[in-house]
């Protein structure tokens, strides 16, 4: 539980004052602690000043830093002393969001190559083998124009899902 103070019965030059956007106030020392400032600073053990950054590169917030009281997330840039620690959060928000989207349509176009891929595969054995078990050089003249479309036609699936990955990719590259 949060023991509350009045303004008079704090001394600012020991613990100021940080105003959320929420328009809550907490002691410096009192924030720090519950939102975990300690995480991405080293603080001097006496006096508790932030005097250098831990390296935090591969560690991420599973959550943004909230106000104690309301459970309002500390917003970006508001509260310059929490950036870093608001913006880890972001980050981590941002790449599960980017792993969950590209997942999904990773799996389509997996499953598309698939089917492209087994479809080749069975209208390469059927050109191979001709009509009613052939061998390709025994083909008749008009089998062979039949075959010579299909074999035009057979690569357009493959051109389109190339086409739809090159897009996947940009669009990737754009949003994140």
């Amino acid at each position: 539980m949060v023991e509350l103070k009045e303004f008079r019965e704090i001394d600012l030059d020991q613990s100021p004052i940080v105003g959320l956007a929420c328009g809550h106030f907490f002691t410096a020392e009192t924030l720090d602690g519950m939102i975990g400032l300690s995480e991405v600073y080293e603080t001097d053990p006496t006096t508790r000043v932030p005097l250098r950054l831990k390296d935090i590169s591969c560690d991420l917030a599973p959550t943004i830093p909230q106000c104690p009281l309301c459970q309002r997330p500390i917003r970006q840039f508001v509260t310059q002393r929490y950036n870093r620690l608001v913006n880890r959060a972001v980050i981590y928000e941002v790449s599960k969001r980017f792993i969950a989207t590209g997942q999904t349509e990773l799996q389509e176009l997996e499953s598309r190559l698939t089917d492209i891929e087994s479809k080749l595969q069975r209208t390469r054995a059927e050109l191979l083998m001709g009509k009613a078990g052939h061998h390709l050089m025994d083909i008749h003249q008009a089998d062979m124009k039949q075959s010579a479309q299909r074999l035009k036609t057979r690569y357009k699936p493959s051109a389109c899902l190339r086409s739809d990955m090159v897009h996947f990719q940009q669009r990737t590259m754009h949003r994140h």
